[in-house]
């Protein structure tokens, strides 16, 4: 056989890059990853088109339409408009972004894009195994107003009410892939700065999840149709993505209110939840799975009259629960959660929060056999009108002296008993409005820092 000289010249080539590659000296050229995108939709746009421009001749009109394009550090800006789904969610999020390039769905600057689904999909916004996602600016509308108490409790009475989507709507939902795999999971899911309300069903929920973030949301009257005990914020049955130990989930800055479940919770037979936040069974005993080992921080959160608790640590560990305000919660005729509790939980610690009750219970942390838990900590908490099942060190029992309780405005008087009086080793960065904590040298107590 004859080598030509160009098959000579090749070989020659590939043994010197071999002895090269060796020696840790030569290594192929990396492709250049590609430009981050930023995709415009628009309710005046079309699918036609690029989606590069807000301009109408440019924009998309369907969000699913531009997440179904993106790739890791693109971003989709929605415009101002209502956006209606088509029986399923409006945004179904199974593309990921990486640590390093987020994929974002966020409201165009100056923009409050709604979303609001038919009577009949499950859900507004769903991520579905997704993970390294930034969901910000948008109100959720649901149909709660346009139900009838009527027809649900027909459908109660025959067991079938958790069946039937209208009655169930979902605000945001962070779930698994389970069509991929078991152990799909979403995980690094920031929910930012988003209004969500009036939806049958939770408000925003996070089941079997990893790193999830729920910062400075707006979310109110949801939950009243719902036949699976759902509440305003959930973060549900967090799963190990890692092993690291450290601050994973944050639930900081957000406004709670009027979620309340009035349906009996499906195959239960009971009233259940309704609360303005709950961190609900990271041990994983309902499932037999492994418990949860990361650390999970609510701090700074506005919750008051709620259905249930206006925090709930349920059946879970390693969570933080640190200057927040809660006002009359347990407005169920049904249920008397109480403003801050931690039943069937461990290494819980409840410091420098405010929490006014109206008659309920104040504050509770009890195990499956009624007693008291010794590592559910309650400390340096105010407490005030209502009854007290558990304490610790440093509660005092008086009113707080908010600015003005019948406007809601929880800002407290310049004598207020919470200033300069909390713990500084458990103290929220920040306060509700952004100020740095403390003001004066010792924290305050509650979400808002006196200045």
């Amino acid at each position: 056989m004859t080598v030509k000289r160009y098959d000579l010249v090749l070989l020659k080539w590939l043994l010197i890059a071999s002895c090269l590659w060796m020696l840790g000296l030569y290594m192929p050229a990396k492709a250049h990853a590609a430009s981050p995108v930023t995709y415009y939709v628009s309710v005046d746009g079309n699918d036609n088109n690029t989606g590069l421009g807000p301009e109408p001749s440019k924009a998309l009109r369907y969000i699913q339409t531009a997440a179904n394009k993106t790739n890791p550090g693109d971003t989709v800006y929605v415009m101002n408009g209502t956006y209606w789904d088509n029986g399923n969610p409006i945004l179904t999020i199974t593309r990921s972004g990486t640590a390093n390039a987020y994929i974002t769905y966020k409201a165009y600057p100056g923009h409050t894009p709604v979303l609001r689904v038919s009577q009949g999909a499950w859900h507004h916004i769903l991520v579905k195994g997704a993970s390294y996602i930034n969901i910000e600016g948008f109100e959720i509308y649901g149909w709660s107003e346009n139900l009838s108490n009527t027809e649900a409790l027909s459908y109660e009475n025959t067991n079938t009410l958790g069946n039937i989507g209208k009655f169930n709507t979902n605000g945001i939902s962070i779930v698994k892939n389970a069509d991929v795999s078991p152990t799909v999971y979403s995980s690094h899911i920031n929910v930012l700065n988003n209004k969500v309300h009036h939806t049958p069903g939770q408000g925003i929920g996070a089941e079997e999840a990893d790193y999830i973030n729920y910062t400075g949301n707006t979310v109110y009257n949801n939950c009243w149709f719902t036949a699976w005990a759902q509440s305003g914020l959930n973060i549900f049955h967090s799963r190990n993505t890692d092993t690291s130990t450290g601050y994973k989930n944050f639930v900081s800055g957000n406004l709670v209110y009027g979620n309340q479940t009035n349906y009996k919770w499906q195959n239960h037979g009971v009233y259940s939840d309704g609360n303005g936040i709950i961190v609900d069974d990271n041990k994983n005993s309902q499932i037999s799975g492994t418990p949860y080992t990361g650390k999970t921080i609510v701090e700074n959160n506005i919750s008051y009259m709620n259905g249930g608790a206006g925090i709930n640590i349920f059946s879970s560990q390693n969570v933080y629960v640190n200057n927040n305000t809660t006002y009359a919660n347990s407005q169920s005729t049904h249920l008397d959660y109480g403003e801050i509790i931690g039943n069937y939980s461990s290494n819980v610690y409840v410091v420098n929060n405010i929490l006014y009750a109206n008659g309920e219970t104040v504050s509770k942390a009890n195990d499956s056999s009624g007693n008291p838990i010794a590592s559910v900590y309650y400390n340096s908490n105010i407490f005030y009108n209502g009854t007290v099942l558990k304490t610790g060190t440093g509660n005092v029992t008086t009113d707080p002296l908010f600015n003005n309780l019948a406007s809601r405005d929880f800002h407290l008087k310049a004598n207020s008993p919470a200033i300069n009086s909390g713990d500084n080793g458990f103290k929220a960065a920040l306060d509700f409005d952004g100020i740095s904590r403390p003001v004066g040298g010792t924290v305050d107590r509650g979400a808002y820092e006196y200045h």
